[in-house]
């Protein structure tokens, strides 16, 4: 369950590895959602989505002054850029101590980042609507979007780590148990 041993340097290209992974995890999540949303001709949503509204809140915050909607919309990519980079870079170095967490190939990850940031603390935050809220339809494609960004994350960590994928549950061995 735990690399023993990791040296400081290996922690640290797990977290460069997990950033550049979450990066482009982030980066196709968009292209993902648009296509699942053409599929089940899913309207597009009115207003400010959260990363904008997180966006104009730290400029507010900054500045003293309201970004354009120009601004907010691409003051949101650079928050869902960022988010993307840094949870996938959490992910890398975890992964880089922690192997376990690596099972499914980046989908357990995915599915606990739609979890704990989409579904529980953005609404909590009133950022956005509540699952429930939204739908079914909706969440299908929020939840397969984050499960893609889930595998593309821990594949891009792979890949710079030089590490094949595995996705089977690692079963430790005890030589010495009792016989039953």
């Amino acid at each position: 369950l735990c690399r023993k041993g990791e040296t400081q340097m290996g922690k640290l290209k797990g977290l460069a590895a997990g950033a550049l992974g979450g990066l482009m995890g982030a980066a196709l999540m968009g292209p993902v959602h648009m296509m699942a949303a053409k599929v089940i001709r899913q309207r597009p949503s009115q207003g400010e989505d959260a990363t904008e509204k997180v966006a104009n809140a730290i400029a507010t915050g900054v500045t003293g002054h309201e970004l354009t909607k120009l601004e907010k919309k691409k003051g949101g990519e650079i928050v869902h850029f960022a988010f993307g980079a840094s949870m996938g870079a959490l992910y890398g170095l975890l992964a880089s101590i922690f192997p376990a967490i690596t099972i499914g190939g980046g989908t357990v990850f995915g599915a606990t980042v739609y979890v704990g940031a989409h579904a529980i603390t953005t609404p909590a935050l009133g950022l956005a609507p509540s699952p429930i809220e939204n739908g079914f339809a909706q969440e299908g494609v929020e939840f397969a979007s984050h499960l893609v960004y889930g595998l593309v994350t821990d594949g891009v960590r792979r890949v710079l780590r030089g590490r094949e994928v595995k996705t089977e549950i690692p079963v430790p061995t005890c030589t010495n148990s009792p016989r039953l």
